[in-house]
């Protein structure tokens, strides 16, 4: 099939771990994808897809219309999740999406531009009660705030660019280097409980993330709409680590962590970064999200308007993830 009777689609930060996947999933699906990535990126995750990269970043608009000319749907994933401050969140996560968006308008044929925001946009939930879309946004730390501010800019777009916003909760899967933490800490025999309380989470599968996002794209229902997507299983920590170490086949003992410590050592990395440079992984900010006590979120809009699902249950996505990561040795 020739390009022309393809449907196109263009992935940015497609050589990151959900761009990588969401490459994937369109390939699966038959479409032509234009995988945008900077000059720099290491790209051993789509290496051998058949796929067009382009090796142009984000920084200029008349670059990204030439890209976007004849694509259906752009989907923009490229952001930043680490950073000094709240600036520098602010410039990778806003102001690289106002190019896409600025772009996407330049287009004769105007592409749906879907955008991954985040549940950290949102607000932390009360226990047994997941916030939904019309849940008043009060993110708690830099990160979260700087997605909310990326979806403010959206909103001044609508009726000049179709546009979804997704906002995803604790993606996991193959590639993942984030909640790949926990998984590490559970494999050496420990399951981590941060707190004396009960603390929920929302999960999303990553390959159920990329098909909720294509369902999305091409919904007529989801232009200028935010969808959170995720698994309608509300989960605890607990569960989680006793089902990672039963696919483990791990013994462990529970580790309670006082919050207190976790401020603690927040603020000891803090210092440390402020003498190297470094990016700490835990940080006062991140100890303030993490000690929340959910984070948890409805698909239910989603699931109405286009009949997304979970596809992947918890055991499977667990195992597929986990498997994984033991033939990559990073277990």
């Amino acid at each position: 099939m020739s390009q022309e009777q393809q449907k196109i689609a263009v992935v940015t930060g497609a050589n990151g771990f959900v761009g990588s996947h969401m490459c994937e999933v369109l390939l699966e699906q038959g479409w032509h994808v234009r995988a945008i990535v900077r000059a720099s990126s290491q790209t051993r995750w789509i290496d051998g897809l058949d796929l067009e990269l382009l090796r142009i970043g984000l920084g200029d608009v008349e670059q990204l219309i030439d890209a976007f000319e004849g694509a259906q749907v752009v989907f923009h994933i490229a952001g930043v999740i680490k950073a000094k401050d709240e600036a520098a969140f602010i410039a990778g996560n806003v102001g690289l999406t106002k190019r896409v968006l600025d772009a996407a308008q330049a287009c004769e044929n105007q592409p749906r531009v879907v955008v991954t925001s985040s549940l950290a946009a949102g607000s932390p939930s009360p226990l047994g009660s997941p916030v939904d879309e019309s849940t008043p946004s009060a993110p708690v730390e830099s990160y979260g705030r700087s997605k909310l501010r990326l979806e403010e800019v959206i909103k001044t777009y609508h009726g000049k660019v179709p546009v979804t916003i997704i906002r995803p909760p604790a993606v996991y899967g193959e590639r993942d280097t984030e909640v790949f933490t926990y998984f590490k800490t559970v494999n050496k025999g420990i399951l981590p409980l941060l707190g004396f309380g009960r603390k929920e989470v929302s999960l999303l599968y990553v390959r159920d993330l990329c098909h909720g996002m294509l369902a999305a794209a091409i919904s007529p229902k989801g232009q200028d709409q935010t969808y959170y997507l995720a698994d309608p299983t509300i989960y605890n920590w607990k569960q989680l680590g006793k089902l990672s170490a039963k696919t483990l086949d791990k013994r462990t003992i529970t580790l309670r962590v006082p919050h207190a410590l976790l401020y603690l050592v927040g603020s000891i990395n803090e210092g440390i970064a402020f003498l190297t440079g470094g990016l700490p992984q835990l940080n006062l900010e991140k100890a303030g999200q993490i000690t929340q006590r959910a984070w948890t979120c409805s698909p239910a809009k989603a699931k109405r308007d286009f009949g997304f699902n979970q596809y992947t249950p918890i055991q499977e996505g667990l195992k597929k993830t986990l498997d994984w990561y033991k033939e990559q040795n990073w277990l």
